[in-house]
């Protein structure tokens, strides 16, 4: 039996598109779920094996695991913002237990399971003693979709399985679509504030990417870690960041908090009227105006011996320059 072959869900999304190339690179064989409607614009899917499978039945997947030999499982899936909780808490919690009773019910030897949470199922460090989300932190989530990363996270905790559960912080990098409205403003030489200083964390793609891989080769087990880069940053910092890697000079515009909540709630109901749910919604707002989203990534980076290669400066340069090559950004 080869003992490098893994299951990843997610595969077609953002982080899952770098998980995948670091998996190959690490010399596993890739075996992805994946839907008939999903994209594989940035795989090559000569080099993974695509099974079209539906997470919402556990004994498919645990067929998928005997028939395949599977020893290690990513579940990278994930729902980020929808207008009806119910569908956050399918993707986010009811997946993650299919997956962790297929894994039972198949009776294989899974070497380990690491499952991708989020900072969000924690919620941000305003409520913590120290500043400092950490894991001995009370789960505080203040979006719907935190509240569906917890349910997942206490749901997997009834499984006896080898695993390890990741919760990184604000993710950003090539292809990623959310932050890409901060990258526009400024591009087109906008900066927009709120009324509050935040301190924030984030953590490169690629660095995730290569977090996730080094966990899953590693002996740890029955672990829970947040993952940033270990930095604490303004959100001046940050546009300015982006500014220098745009190379624009901005007009500055700051909104008081009692614009920005209306704001949320119109964007919201324009949203549902065109039969979406945009970036800028009422939970996103529970984000933006929150003071500190802190997580203490040292514990992780210590224990893999892990050296963060993009602090973010570096990390918003290689940003910018993907978004002006794919013409997302001008």
């Amino acid at each position: 039996m080869d003992n490098k072959r893994v299951f990843l869900t997610g595969a077609t999304g953002f982080v899952g598109g770098f998980v995948v190339e670091e998996l190959i690179n690490a010399g596993f064989e890739v075996f992805i779920a994946a839907r008939k409607s999903s994209s594989f614009e940035y795989l090559d899917t000569q080099k993974i094996t695509v099974l079209y499978l539906d997470l919402a039945d556990p004994k498919a997947i645990a067929q998928t695991l005997i028939e395949n030999d599977i020893q290690y499982v990513i579940n990278n899936a994930g729902l980020t913002r929808h207008a009806d909780e119910q569908q956050l808490n399918l993707v986010n919690a009811v997946y993650t237990k299919n997956i962790a009773q297929a894994i039972v019910e198949s009776q294989i030897p899974i070497q380990k399971m690491v499952h991708i949470s989020s900072l969000a199922a924690f919620g941000q460090a305003d409520f913590t003693q120290s500043g400092v989300v950490q894991s001995n932190s009370q789960p505080n989530p203040v979006t719907a979709y935190g509240r569906s990363k917890l349910l997942g996270e206490q749901w997997l905790s009834e499984f006896d399985i080898p695993k390890v559960i990741l919760r990184p912080t604000a993710v950003y990098g090539p292809r990623e679509k959310d932050l890409l409205s901060v990258f526009k403003m400024i591009s087109n030489r906008l900066e927009v504030n709120i009324g509050i200083q935040q301190k924030l964390s984030f953590i490169y793609v690629k660095d995730l990417a290569n977090i996730i891989v080094q966990t899953l080769i590693s002996p740890m087990s029955n672990m829970d870690y947040f993952v940033s880069d270990g930095y604490v940053y303004s959100n001046e910092e940050l546009n300015t960041l982006i500014k220098n890697a745009v190379d624009k000079k901005t007009l500055k515009i700051n909104l008081p908090l009692f614009v920005v909540k209306p704001l949320s709630n119109i964007s919201e109901q324009i949203g549902r009227m065109f039969g979406n749910y945009p970036v800028f919604n009422k939970d996103k707002y529970n984000e933006i105006t929150a003071q500190s989203w802190i997580c203490d990534s040292a514990p992780l980076l210590s224990d893999l011996n892990y050296k963060i290669a993009y602090p973010l400066n570096i990390g918003i340069q290689e940003t910018v320059d993907w978004y002006k090559k794919a013409g997302w950004i001008s």
